[in-house]
């Protein structure tokens, strides 16, 4: 696979670069992202807030480049300003709560890049994500069947768990973003396009970023159906796949 006009790298986080939020990203990943950064704009792409992704942000010296946050909710610029943000309101998410409690899912919202458990606790209308969290492929099935006749009023993606093997984060944001409207913000803005995108990611929410890079990699532990989109498949994370692939192919 011809890697030579590639100039910006799209990351996911959680099962690509860090096995789940809980856990620290290794200083051998940090530093493979680190030794990126000297030939290509690295960008992370992913559900987390700044204030989670900041120890990747900071560790593997990636402050200079752009960000796609809280599921393409926020843009962070190089320097730490954000360009935009797209929020949801208190009555939007009552409303998606209200007919999903019977179900037995457990929730957070997204506010100033902190995850909060109760919308109670919050004061504002500063919410960029609702995540509707499920403990099996079941009950998250279930979940976007009840919520579909509204869907089309948000941006609905489902991210791999991190509490539940087979279990979801179901993120619901404001319909005019997702990655890939993220994705697309930050080639514009450094005057890229398609074929000089590459992007990494392990699920199903990856696909809108996946879609706007000219070569598609994914990891080996998603599922077959993220697999089926895919130029090349790599090494599963546990295996140090995405650090395999840019010793061998990128640098």
């Amino acid at each position: 696979m011809d890697f030579s006009k590639i100039k910006l790298i799209f990351l996911d986080v959680d099962g690509v670069i860090a096995k789940n939020f809980m856990t620290p990203t290794t200083p051998e990943m940090l530093a493979a992202l680190d030794s990126l950064t000297s030939k290509y704009h690295v960008s992370l792409c992913t559900g987390r807030s700044v204030q989670s992704a900041k120890h990747i942000i900071d560790g593997a010296e990636l402050k200079n480049f752009y960000h796609v946050l809280e599921t393409g909710s926020k843009v962070l610029a190089p320097g730490g300003k954000f360009e935009y943000e797209k929020t949801l309101s208190k009555d939007e998410i009552n409303k998606l709560i209200d007919m999903t409690n019977p179900m037995g899912c457990f929730y957070g919202v997204c506010v100033n890049g902190e995850w909060i458990d109760d919308i109670k606790e919050v004061s504002s209308d500063a919410i960029t994500i609702l995540s509707i969290n499920t403990d099996s492929k079941e009950k998250t099935r279930e979940v976007l069947d009840v919520i579909e006749p509204i869907a089309e009023n948000f941006y609905i993606s489902t991210l791999v768990s991190s509490f539940y093997p087979d279990g979801a984060h179901i993120h619901i944001t404001n319909k005019d973003v997702s990655k890939g409207e993220g994705v697309r913000y930050v080639k514009n803005a450094l005057g890229l396009s398609k074929e000089n995108c590459l992007g990494v990611g392990d699920s199903i929410g990856d696909l809108p970023m996946l879609k706007e890079c000219g070569i598609k990699v994914v990891m080996g532990n998603a599922d077959e159906e993220t697999k089926s989109h895919a130029d090349l498949v790599i090494g599963d994370f546990e295996d140090d796949g995405l650090i395999k692939f840019i010793q061998e192919n990128l640098l």
